[in-house]
């Protein structure tokens, strides 16, 4: 889950793991210094053709918080309802190497995010896809925001925290 909320400041609040990440990138743009070692990529040769994009770093699937939000929103008023309780995927169904997340980044900030590849982690599955066909059928929900939409809410909102603290 990624993406930061547009309709209010409690996201990162909420997602402590989420606003460390989004430090992190922060600090990618931060002074010369911070941005020497660069971001660490975990290996870019997992070859697997089916899972894996051709520039053979991991897939996942990322899902913007507000898409999560309706979700369990949708959940809650089903169980309202009188209905039985379901786990189900959520999830877009769509794959995002690293690589392609971290173009996006570049193309939503203008900016160069610094890499450094690593060795990749041992057990590190090449891909993360959701299969939230359940969640559709069930819940007559489907994730509708995409990888722009997630990294725009995310820079817009590293936007305003540094506009508040300056």
């Amino acid at each position: 889950m990624v993406g930061l909320c547009s309709r209010s400041n409690l996201s990162a609040l909420l997602l402590p793991r989420l606003h460390r990440r989004c430090r992190q990138v922060h600090r990618s743009f931060g002074p010369q210094k911070a941005r020497a070692s660069g971001r660490q990529v975990w290996g870019d040769s997992i070859r697997e053709s089916r899972s894996t994009r051709p520039d053979g770093t991991c897939v996942r699937d990322y899902v913007h918080v507000n898409d999560l939000a309706d979700a369990h929103v949708t959940a809650l008023e089903r169980l309202a309802s009188g209905a039985d309780s379901i786990a189900v995927n959520l999830g877009t169904g769509t794959g995002y190497s690293v690589k392609q997340v971290l173009d996006k980044i570049e193309q939503v900030t203008g900016r160069k995010v610094p890499v450094r590849i690593a060795p990749r982690r041992e057990g590190d599955p090449p891909a993360l896809v959701a299969d939230a066909s359940l969640a559709e059928k069930v819940l007559t929900w489907k994730a509708t925001r995409t990888l722009d939409d997630i990294v725009t809410t995310a820079w817009k909102w590293m936007q305003k925290q540094n506009a508040l603290s300056s």
